[in-house]
């Protein structure tokens, strides 16, 4: 078998129940849910240390909750940075700077405030202007 190919078996189920139906349901459901939250946990453990761009979603407790896209991540108050004012909808660039398996799936945490924030930008910036130069 090979990625993107498909495996199916005949069974005869009119010996199966109801419940057994939904049981199975519940079973696939549940594997397809872990498999998804540990390829997410995979992909930003990867990402360690670097600058990401999300859009602020809610607030909770003072807290940002940051949409990445496939993810959500956690911008403690204690990670933002002074006097910065957020809404919802705003973009957000951040540091990400731990990700945690948890039992609701994997926690991104992200500091605007960590020291290699500020490196991080530079280095974005100064790819930025090498790229314009030599154009």
């Amino acid at each position: 078998m090979e990625v993107g190919d498909s495996l199916g078996m005949k069974m005869d189920a009119s010996g199966f129940s109801r419940i057994a139906a939904q049981t199975a349901k519940q079973v696939i459901i549940q594997k397809v849910r872990e498999a998804e939250r540990e390829t997410i946990f995979n992909e930003f453990q990867e990402r360690q240390g670097e600058v990401i761009n999300g859009v602020v979603r809610r607030f909770e407790k003072g807290d940002l909750v940051v949409d990445l896209g496939r993810a959500e991540a956690l911008l403690s108050h204690k990670e933002q940075a002074p006097r910065e004012v957020y809404r919802q909808g705003d973009r957000v660039k951040a540091l990400i700077t731990e990700i945690r398996m948890t039992t609701k799936g994997p926690q991104i945490l992200l500091s605007r405030t960590h020291p290699m924030m500020l490196a991080k930008l530079f280095e974005l910036k100064c790819r930025k202007l090498q790229r314009g130069s030599s154009r």
